[in-house]
């Protein structure tokens, strides 16, 4: 439980600069807002006191006057743990203090008028407690491996029928760059391929980068920096639709079919989208591996948010991915709910003000959950996690890293949200390149 939630006190108008880096800090006109906890790193153990400062200053670094403001604590921004109080920030300053007496990730939220304009600003910061010790909120199902091997039949019993069309790129100078058209499970595998120019049968390791969420092309940028690196690389977009076509297709498609595509049918594991999305992938490894350039020896898997999700399940269903780097993994822990705990993007079904969850959803979350796809998991891992992300939060990046037996290495970013810092992206390519030495 949350304890000792919310003490406010005035405090000096100055923050040191190294933590700046560890929560959020926000340049607006002449003025700068932050809200930073008091260790640059963000960890904490169980029962230690945290103090999050609140400054609202002018970038001279004076004093604005005294500033009302709202100020919530909570468990990673589960709804029944969540305190409130109104206070007022003494000379543009003020102190939050707070604990957590379990593992987990203590979320401060801050909210404000902008002495700008008047209008509402809120920041958010991110503390973790002990959070290596944070587990999955509940066991694999039994039937897990076997509804995924029925899943894989299912897949390879349906021809591929590869289609490559070359692609020409002005910035793709010594590749060769392909739109990739194949069939796979209720639909087509619609993506873009690069290697270098004159690769020899298998020569080359390979590299598979997945989409996030929305609706959209496959696009060329990743494939081509991967190819340029040395790798033959494929890029797939998450629906199957065509690439490369104008921009009002994919929105009016994103407005229309496939508004809100996450959450349809989540009540049935057979007609969710995240089974053909998974089907889609296990095609696109497929379509890959069958390129006479790969090596035979090394298969890399990435992607953030939706990317991360099918980056774990493409290690948990296909052994011959070789190393999976999963970005602020969407697609986790949906059970959290069982225990009084957030759930992962797409939330399925989050507690309600009472304590209450859909437990039909719930249920049927588990085949496509990133958690439990970690439990079968063979190749070494990354996961990054923001400790300020309220897309996918920090305590579902945790459980499922909980359930990893391989070799894995977590990377929490402290002063990010729901994106990844070029220090971690540099940290993350380089051990890619690693890998396939």
């Amino acid at each position: 439980m949350v304890k000792h939630l919310l003490k406010l006190a005035a405090a000096a108008a100055f923050v040191l600069s190294a933590f700046y880096l560890n929560a959020e800090v926000v340049n607006d006109g002449d003025f700068k807002y932050s809200l930073l906890p008091d260790r640059a790193d963000g960890m904490y153990k169980k029962g230690e006191k945290c103090s999050f400062k609140l400054t609202i200053e002018n970038k001279k670094g004076e004093a604005v006057g005294d500033i009302a403001f709202s100020a919530v604590l909570s468990e990673d921004g589960c709804v029944p743990t969540e305190k409130r109080t109104d206070s007022i920030a003494k000379s543009g300053s003020a102190v939050i203090e707070g604990s957590l007496d379990k593992s987990g990730i203590l979320r401060c939220t801050a909210t404000f008028k902008k002495p700008t304009d008047g209008k509402s600003k809120t920041l958010v910061a991110g503390a973790a407690f002990d959070p290596l010790e944070i587990k999955p909120s509940a066991p694999v199902p039994e039937d897990f491996a076997s509804y995924w091997q029925t899943q894989k039949k299912i897949l390879s019993e349906i021809p591929m029928n590869v289609k490559l069309t070359p692609v020409s790129k002005p910035d793709a100078e010594g590749l060769e760059i392909y739109d990739v058209q194949a069939d796979t499970f209720d639909g087509k595998l619609s993506g873009y391929l690069a290697f270098p120019k004159g690769a020899k049968p298998k020569s080359l390791p390979a590299i598979l980068t997945c989409h996030g969420a929305g609706v959209g092309s496959s696009q060329t940028a990743n494939p081509i920096y991967w190819a340029k690196n040395g790798f033959i690389a494929l890029d797939f977009n998450a629906h199957g639709l065509p690439n490369g076509k104008p921009k009002e297709f994919y929105e009016n498609l994103r407005t229309g079919e496939l508004s809100m595509y996450p959450n349809k049918n989540t009540d049935n594991r057979n007609k969710v989208f995240f089974r053909t999305l998974y089907m889609r992938l296990m095609r696109a490894i497929d379509v890959l591996c069958s390129q006479p350039q790969w090596d035979g020896k090394h298969l890399v898997v990435t992607g953030g948010s939706q990317g991360g999700g099918q980056t774990l399940a493409a290690a948990a269903l296909d052994r011959r991915v070789t190393f999976a780097v999963a970005h602020i993994p969407a697609m986790c822990d949906h059970t959290g709910n069982k225990i009084g705990r957030i759930v992962g993007w797409p939330r399925v079904s989050p507690l309600d003000k009472d304590g209450n969850y859909d437990k039909k959803k719930t249920e049927e979350s588990r085949y496509w959950d990133g958690m439990n796809m970690a439990a079968f998991i063979k190749c070494p891992t990354v996961i990054t996690v923001g400790l300020r992300d309220t897309v996918c939060p920090p305590t579902t990046a945790y459980a499922t890293f909980a359930n990893l037996k391989c070799q894995k290495t977590i990377i929490p970013m402290p002063d990010t949200t729901h994106t990844v810092t070029d220090k971690a992206r540099q940290a993350t390519n380089k051990m890619i390149f690693d890998s396939v030495k």
